[in-house]
């Protein structure tokens, strides 16, 4: 790592006075929450959460490696303490989605183990060829999209879940601290770098991870459930993605008609920005 004395005039914590970044060690009733959770019966819904859940441990785990390796170059002192608490609400994020993690191994996804090591494996090897700058861009990046998920999935409940429950809980305890710490990793990334081209870099990688897991953990679940070789599969996961929402039923709002990516595509966009 560079020297601190050349960071002494990078910019500091952006983080709202009034917001104050905690972590809360939660703890959820997920087996509860397994035998009672409703996705408004859409496997589409149910297994992208799945599969987003699935990947998100080993990449929080990334997460806390990479800020760690900061704490002593981070000079402006509010920054360095959103950064620690950040690491804080990382790993009770990471923890209770190891928990629904063991849950859905031992209800009929046997393979979420073997998936995991091959997550662990590959990243690893992705990310042993990165200068650590690289890998903080790469931080900077997903706190960017899981804001804009956090976001989305508080604006419009009913949207992905049918009833209330521990994990419904659990996904909104992990939203609203996502939007909490929203701007501790890039403001990290501006204190320590700054630079625009590796942060582009950052965030073409660690999107193109996350679509890459995510897929792999949603064709398993879906593979495991059965629905894989039928074609209406295929046309709803088309539709949970790209959908217009042009056709679909007109008492839902128009926010929850379109398909995932273009409800993400514009707020994915802001980070392009220099």
């Amino acid at each position: 790592m560079n020297s601190i004395k050349n960071h002494r005039n990078r910019p500091g914590s952006r983080t709202p006075d009034d917001i104050s970044i905690k972590p809360r060690k939660m703890r959820f009733d997920l087996t509860k929450a397994y035998d009672e959770l409703s996705y408004h019966d859409d496997p589409m819904k149910k297994h992208f959460f799945n599969a987003f859940s699935a990947a998100l441990p080993l990449g929080e785990d990334f997460f806390l490696y990479v800020l760690r390796g900061y704490k002593d170059e981070i000079l402006d002192q509010k920054l360095k303490d959103e950064a620690r608490h950040f690491c804080g609400q990382e790993a009770h994020h990471s923890h209770e989605h190891r928990r629904w993690n063991n849950l859905l191994k031992k209800n009929g996804y046997p393979w979420v183990g073997a998936l995991e090591k091959f997550q662990a494996v590959s990243s690893a090897l992705v990310f042993s060829g990165l200068c650590h700058k690289t890998r903080l861009s790469m931080v900077a990046g997903a706190e960017h999209f899981t804001t804009i998920f956090a976001r989305m999935v508080l604006s419009d409940p009913d949207y992905w879940f049918k009833n209330e429950n521990e994990w419904s809980s659990l996904t909104y305890w992990h939203a609203v601290e996502e939007l909490e710490h929203k701007s501790v990793c890039f403001d990290v990334y501006q204190h320590i770098s700054g630079s625009y081209s590796q942060r582009m870099l950052g965030f073409a990688l660690v999107n193109m991870s996350f679509v890459f897991y995510v897929s792999i953990w949603k064709m398993y679940f879906l593979y495991e459930d059965t629905l894989l070789t039928k074609p209406k599969t295929w046309r709803d996961l088309v539709r949970f993605y790209f959908s217009t929402g042009a056709s679909e039923n007109k008492k839902s709002n128009k926010g929850s008609q379109k398909g995932l990516i273009l409800k993400l595509y514009s707020n994915i966009l802001e980070y392009l920005e220099p």
